[in-house]
C-alpha cells in the first residue's frame, strides 16, 4: 500500500510542530537568561508566548490522533514513531528519526519550564529568606510534605547567626 499523501501530512504535522517546539524553547532560553540577570520585567510578556504556544501544542494532539487513525496510514503500531518505524523505508525512517527530535526538544522545553518555575518561585522569596537567616528567626521547611508528612512532629528549622540580635 502507498501512503506518500499520509506522509506528506505526517511531514506537514511534525514541520509545525518543530516551529512551535522551537519558538517555546527559545523563549524559554530567554527567560532563563533575565532570570539569571534578575531582569524580570519581560516575564509577563512571556508568560503569554508561553500560553500560546502550549496552547497550539495542545492543539496538535488533536490532529495527532487523526493522523494515527487515518484509513492510509500504516496498519501496525499506535504512535507515530511506531507506524513509521513498521514500513522499513528510508524516508520513513528519515521521518520517524524527526519526530524523535522533536520529542525531545519539547520534552527539554517541559524540564527547562519546570526548572524555571522552581527558580522563580525560590527567588521570589529570596529577600524574606535573606532577612530570616540574618534574625535568626525559627521558619518552617520549604517543602514541609517531603520533611515528615502531615501532622509531623519534626523541629523547625533554625534561623542563622541572630546577626540583628547580636549587633543590637
Amino acid at each position: 500500500m502507498t501512503h506518500t499523501a499520509w506522509l506528506d501530512r505526517v511531514s506537514t504535522y511534525v514541520d509545525q510542530l518543530e516551529q512551535i517546539a522551537g519558538t517555546l524553547e527559545m523563549s524559554l532560553s530567554q527567560a532563563r537568561l533575565r532570570t539569571s540577570a534578575v531582569n524580570l520585567s519581560a516575564l509577563p510578556d512571556q508568560i503569554s508566548e508561553w500560553v500560546a504556544a502550549v496552547g497550539q501544542l495542545e492543539s496538535m494532539v488533536a490532529e495527532r490522533e487523526t493522523l494515527l487513525s487515518a484509513a492510509d496510514a500504516p496498519a501496525k503500531g499506535t504512535t507515530l514513531i511506531e507506524k513509521l518505524a513498521s514500513t522499513g523505508t528510508a524516508s520513513d525512517l528519515a521521518l520517524m528519526q524527526r519526530c524523535k527530535e522533536v520529542a525531545a526538544t519539547v520534552s527539554m522545553a517541559h524540564h527547562c519550564a519546570l526548572s524555571l518555575f522552581v527558580c522563580q518561585y525560590h527567588l521570589a522569596s529570596f529577600s524574606s529568606d535573606v532577612l530570616r537567616l540574618l534574625s535568626g528567626a525559627d521558619a518552617p521547611p520549604t517543602y514541609q510534605s517531603s520533611v515528615g508528612g502531615v501532622g509531623s512532629s519534626e523541629e523547625r528549622q533554625r534561623g542563622g547567626g541572630r546577626l540583628f540580635n547580636d549587633a543590637a
